[in-house]
């Protein structure tokens, strides 16, 4: 898995330790994501006044997009966003996935069988000492 581009303030060092650290957790369940070295990640900031975070990742593919809020966000929320995009990679559509979601309790509603309680604290954007 490699992040293509992050086109945001958040540490690309630590987007990939809780990427791959999804992944991991997943493969539990689902076993090794076949593509997972050739995965393509890109990372924006959404929209003002919308979303946490939102996302698409191709069916079965090996690119995906995510878009993350500014000014901080739960890792849990990073981690959700990223899990819920990898079991598209596995191949699975939203419409699949009626029940998955309640596989696990703790998953807080994702379809990507993972332990939310896993993931605490927020990530920051890094500061490169400009005055706002």
């Amino acid at each position: 898995m490699k992040i293509e581009k992050n086109e945001t303030r958040y540490s690309t060092r630590e987007l990939r330790k809780i990427f791959t650290r999804v992944h991991n957790e997943i493969a539990q369940y689902e076993g090794r994501l076949p593509q997972w070295k050739r995965v393509r990640v890109l990372i924006r900031y959404a929209r003002p006044g919308g979303v946490v975070w939102s996302g698409n990742g191709k069916i079965k593919g090996v690119t995906m997009k995510l878009r993350f809020q500014r000014g901080g966000i739960k890792i849990k929320d990073v981690a959700q966003a990223f899990g819920h995009e990898l079991m598209h990679l596995y191949g699975y559509h939203n419409r699949n996935t009626r029940g998955m979601e309640r596989r696990d309790k703790t998953n807080g509603g994702s379809f990507a069988p993972i332990d939310l309680w896993k993931y605490p604290g927020r990530l920051t954007e890094w500061d490169d000492g400009e005055e706002a």
